[in-house]
């Protein structure tokens, strides 16, 4: 029998048992399904691996004349491009002035969220501070692969393209990284899908979290039905399709970027093939990822239920 009293209910003992099973096998659930989850992605996107290797390969590969070429090939075209007058730099990093770099970066981004911050918090004592000592912590970590040559990237948050020294690093994807620019700057749809990319982030964890909290379904009668059944039960298609905004517009990217290097490079068709092949590359690792992120996640949740099942006829 179930007493009740106002604002609260007494189980009997063994109901009361009962619930507490339930809340630690559940618990012992979500554990093993976050675990999977996390190695599983790990795993299966340990073929990124071999692409970036690959990209360096390629990359290395260049002759000093192919280098010098490149780089003043792209210089040209970005001139020619107009992004200058929208504002964009082209920011060369290496190990001297990294540190610089990241302290510029960060000044230009904290102007830019700092009007959104009332002016009261922004007069606190140390409120400033404690804001961009993370940021630049973030964006020096960011600059430093740039500087080490494992990374070229565009900000669109200080409108700046990241490029290691020339002839250093991955130097051949600089013209996919004037395609994000291009996308910031001149493509209404490109902008939009740039400020789409979180979700590649967001709608795994917003999945995962309604996926390990939803009972699981034992029979068509049973379960919790409704919206939050059917995230769980397509799981691993929501959590990649998260992924959508993040490759179509590094797919954009890629499409601007070879257009420029068709023309800035047309007399040096050996090299126009390195770009793109680099390019084609890049953007097959966030196909991996948005993959093995939707694998990872369809296991993650079969696991849940899985031990959670175990435990509980263990507990009968």
């Amino acid at each position: 029998m179930t007493v009740n009293f106002p604002g609260r209910t007494i189980y009997p003992q063994n109901t009361l048992q009962q619930k507490q099973n339930e809340t630690k096998n559940s618990g012992i659930g979500v554990a093993a399904g976050v675990g999977t989850y996390l190695l599983g992605k790990q795993f299966l996107a340990l073929p990124t691996n071999g692409i970036m290797q690959n990209m360096k390969k390629i990359n290395s590969s260049l002759s000093a004349d192919e280098s010098n070429l490149l780089s003043d090939s792209f210089e040209k075209a970005f001139k020619k491009s107009g992004l200058e007058e929208k504002g964009v730099r082209i920011l060369r990093v290496n190990p001297s002035n990294v540190a610089d770099t990241a302290a510029s970066m960060t000044d230009a981004h904290y102007e830019q969220i700092s009007k959104k911050i009332p002016q009261n918090l922004k007069n606190l004592e140390g409120f400033e501070d404690g804001v961009k000592i993370p940021l630049y912590q973030n964006v020096y970590k960011q600059l430093d692969t740039v500087a080490k040559g494992n990374n070229a990237f565009f900000q669109p948050k200080v409108n700046s393209v990241l490029l290691p020294e020339k002839g250093t690093g991955l130097q051949l994807s600089s013209f996919h990284e004037m395609g994000h620019a291009i996308n910031k700057n001149v493509s209404k749809i490109g902008k939009a899908l740039q400020k789409l990319r979180p979700l590649q982030i967001i709608a795994p964890l917003g999945v995962m979290l309604v996926a390990m909290t939803t009972k699981e379904k034992a029979n068509s009668a049973e379960g919790e039905g409704g919206a939050r059944q059917f995230i769980k039960d397509n799981a691993g298609v929501l959590a990649t399709m998260g992924w959508i905004p993040a490759i179509a517009e590094e797919a954009l990217a890629t499409k601007n970027g070879n257009s420029i290097a068709q023309k800035a490079l047309s007399s040096a068709p050996e090299l126009l093939k390195k770009v793109k092949k680099t390019n084609a590359l890049g953007l097959a690792t966030y196909v991996i990822m948005a993959a093995a992120t939707g694998i990872a996640t369809t296991l993650a949740v079969k696991a849940k239920d899985n031990i959670q099942a175990q435990k509980e006829q263990e507990n009968k």
